[in-house]
């Protein structure tokens, strides 16, 4: 029985196995998803998926889920922390 992923479609990334088992894929779609503020990517060794975002960034490090839709979730807890690149409450505060 394939239970559907709440908030999938509105963000655009695909499941593994709806992208014909590549994990590269989601991760794609991922990055897509943020408009090209994070580097996203499958980690072969690992079998999770990473993030990174892109400078200017008030954060730098390295997310990591074990699903396309956890990484997104993940990004988007960082955004309403850290706002998009030099926007954001942590600017409000800290500017």
């Amino acid at each position: 029985m394939d239970q559907a992923w709440p908030k999938t479609a509105d963000l655009g990334i695909t499941r593994p196995e709806n992208a014909a088992g590549d994990p590269e894929r989601a991760a794609r779609d991922v990055q897509r998803s943020t408009g090209g503020r994070w580097v996203a990517w499958w980690g072969r060794s690992t079998g999770r998926y990473w993030a990174t975002p892109r400078a200017p960034y008030p954060w730098y490090g390295l997310l990591e889920a074990a699903t396309p839709l956890g990484l997104r979730e993940r990004i988007g807890d960082m955004d309403a922390e850290y706002g998009h690149g030099r926007h954001g409450r942590w600017n409000a505060l800290h500017g």
